[in-house]
């Protein structure tokens, strides 16, 4: 028997299982959720619940500055605050509008640029308070 496997054998009895947890001799912390991540919750308890919820149905502004705090806030919850470019907002922004509304956005090119000026251009004509 070489002098180096009795060296061995103490360090790897002092090596934790793996998944028991550290007491404070060996410097780590006791408690806490696994190396893997945090649970999905009370080992008992009911599994998380998956909600569908329905899909939002804007109607078409037409210009009717009566009705546009109803289009926008639809129009901004469905549209506006997601993930979506710029130039698709405008996109879908263009297909919300009939009649009158869309002469605000004449000559305006479908470019990401654009989009924050066509909504500004339209809170202003529509959005004001003094109808």
């Amino acid at each position: 028997m070489s002098v180096g496997h009795p060296v061995l054998y103490g360090l790897a009895g002092q090596i934790p299982n793996k998944g028991a947890g550290l007491n404070e001799n060996q410097g780590g912390s006791t408690g806490g959720p696994p190396p893997n991540g945090p649970p999905n919750g009370p080992p008992n308890g009911p599994p998380p619940r998956t909600v569908k919820l329905p899909t939002i149905k804007i109607t078409p502004f037409s210009g009717d500055s009566l009705l546009w705090t109803i289009f926008w806030e639809m129009f901004d919850v469905a549209v506006h605050q997601t993930s979506l470019s710029d130039a698709e907002k405008l996109s879908c922004l263009r297909t919300y509008l009939k009649r009158e509304a869309p002469q605000w956005l004449d000559g305006i090119s479908l470019i990401a640029s654009n989009y924050a000026f066509a909504v500004k251009q339209l809170k202003d004509n529509y959005g004001r308070l003094d109808f």
